[in-house]
């Protein structure tokens, strides 16, 4: 099944992490996720936007996207989610999201397809 012994530790790897991911309650591969935007459209709507706006605004959004690059630094991080061939960065902290998401965005890899809900700034 494996040509090597990296892609058989790989897999073991993935499946460990899909284990982790049901352990903290949420689906691994769930059918439906109620997005607001996508992201090129909320891309075209808000990057004239002075942060000012966007502070005042505080503008609630809910989108899904791919995983394209993503750091964890201590009790935050940061990821670039793309959708239609755009990219928007998000921004996850620990005391915002709480000890259980937070867990779950450290098992988050490169590739892997989320939906995050929060406001834009």
């Amino acid at each position: 099944m494996f040509e090597s012994e990296f892609e058989r530790s790989l897999f073991a790897l993935r499946q460990e992490k899909l284990k982790q991911i049901a352990a903290l309650g949420h689906a691994a591969y769930p059918n439906h996720y109620r997005t607001t935007h996508d992201i090129p459209a909320l891309r075209a709507h808000f990057d004239g936007s002075t942060a000012e706006q966007l502070e005042t605004e505080r503008p609630q959004v809910s989108i899904a996207g791919r995983i394209m690059a993503i750091r964890a630094q201590g009790k935050a991080g940061f990821a670039q989610l793309q959708q239609g061939g755009q990219r928007l960065q998000i921004y996850v902290r620990l005391d915002a999201v709480g000890e259980q998401a937070f867990q779950l965005y450290k098992v988050l890899d490169l590739g892997d397809h989320i939906g995050v809900t929060g406001y834009l700034f």
